[in-house]
């Protein structure tokens, strides 16, 4: 798998689920949301991890 695409996949799921959270509440203090923001977090973080294990691969960051 392109770690690339992988990256930019984490990163729209990313997104799609913090439109969907703010829709919702707006304000971000509904406790019931913990867990959608909490897999927007984690989404962020796998895009990153990605995106850096392809630089590495790429031998752009040495």
């Amino acid at each position: 798998m392109n770690l690339l695409w992988g990256a930019r996949t984490h990163e729209a799921v990313a997104d799609n689920l913090s439109d969907k959270a703010h829709r919702l509440d707006p304000t971000g203090t509904l406790p019931a949301l913990r867990l959608l923001r909490r897999m927007v977090r984690d989404h962020r973080i796998k895009a990153l991890l990605l995106r850096g294990q392809a630089a590495v691969a790429d031998g752009s960051l040495l």
